[in-house]
């Protein structure tokens, strides 16, 4: 049973579908969601996590030997003396932080040594003798 109404409204061809709208200018630029985006991706910055890695190992390094060295609580700890098993938490912690900085102040101290040493060991810095 079919019912024909007396009304315009007709099925839409694809020749209608693809027809711009009468409110539009027939040359209008294309939508810019048709329009290829740039694909191409940014270049990367480099993370150089390597140096940032050494460099955190130094400043470490160079905060607990300068603490062992300038800091009284770390400074007047007895390292010749073995631990008491009945110290605190912080004190053992210090005491480790303080082992840790003499550590690395002897080996900086024998490297300066050795670098002070290496002119002459290479030839400069020998007085000649005069005859």
């Amino acid at each position: 049973m079919s019912v024909n109404f007396p009304s315009g409204i007709v099925p839409l061809s694809p020749e209608t579908i693809s027809k711009p709208p009468k409110y539009t200018n027939a040359n209008a630029q294309q939508p810019a969601a048709s329009t290829p985006m740039n694909t191409e991706e940014p270049a990367k910055k480099k993370s150089h996590w390597f140096l940032k890695t050494i460099g955190a190992i130094v400043v470490v390094g160079a905060a607990l030997g300068l603490g062992r060295k300038f800091v009284p609580a770390l400074r007047d700890i007895n390292l010749s003396q073995v631990a008491d098993e009945g110290a605190k938490w912080y004190q053992k912690g210090l005491r480790y932080i303080a082992q840790a900085g003499e550590y690395i102040n002897t080996k900086a101290a024998a490297s300066l040594d050795w670098i002070k040493a290496l002119p002459s060991k290479i030839g400069f810095g020998k007085k000649g003798t005069a005859e």
